[in-house]
């Protein structure tokens, strides 16, 4: 079994790694100067982009209501990134010991963020269809959040085992897993998540450069019309 788990993380971050790889040479090769004229990034579009990511501002400008919603799974997501960086450092920083508390906060946030999230979708947007692939995604972090929480509060696995395992992982010198089924579901369940990652989260930062660059050249393109 540990043999299995570790293969399957090695091959599920090398697919993350390259399909990550594969966006951002497609956004390279749409933006470069032949495809759109004065393709150059300015300090404006790259802080513009990164507040669209950081606070959801496009998001806010339509719908304040499913913004609340959104914003607070955003930020859960990362809090609960942040903190799971304990199990792959040593020794483990001072600021990511302490986000203990905020952790457990946005354990519970996640899932209540996201149910939030599907209402005001059917309520306010009326969209009763969901596409199979963000239902997958919808279930795998919901499954992922759920397995966290049973883990945190019920059927707690080893914490020392855990560390060794993903600590081996890390060095490429794999151990044995926790015994914790919980734990199982816990690591498949991500690891599946990690090679979905490139096709949706981690794409956000290209999707808003990209959109940015365009709103910043358009008064020009049409100038020179």
């Amino acid at each position: 079994m540990g043999l299995v788990l570790s293969l399957g993380f090695y091959a599920a971050f090398l697919f993350f790694v390259a399909g990550y790889l594969a966006r951002m040479l497609g956004w390279a090769r749409y933006a470069s100067p032949q495809a759109v004229p004065e393709g150059k990034l300015s300090l404006y579009v790259c802080l513009s982009a990164l507040a669209d990511i950081l606070l959801l501002r496009r998001l806010l400008r339509v719908n304040d209501v499913l913004w609340v919603g959104e914003w607070v799974f955003h930020a859960s997501l990362l809090v609960l990134f942040l903190s799971h960086l304990k199990y792959i450092l040593d020794p483990v920083p001072a600021v990511i010991a302490s986000m203990e508390i905020p952790a457990r906060v946005a354990a519970w946030l996640l899932p209540a963020s996201l149910l939030y999230i599907g209402i005001m979708k059917v309520i306010i947007e009326k969209k009763a269809y969901v596409s199979s692939y963000n239902f997958m995604l919808l279930g795998l972090i919901m499954a992922s959040g759920a397995s966290g929480l049973v883990m945190k509060y019920s059927l707690r696995a080893d914490l020392a085992d855990v560390k060794h395992f993903t600590m081996g992982l890390m060095i490429f010198h794999p151990g044995t897993p926790p015994g914790s089924p919980v734990f199982l579901v816990h690591f498949v369940v991500f690891l599946v998540l990690l090679a979905c990652l490139p096709t949706h989260v981690f794409a956000a930062p290209l999707t808003m450069l990209e959109a940015r660059q365009r709103e910043e050249e358009l008064p020009h393109l049409m100038h020179e019309k």
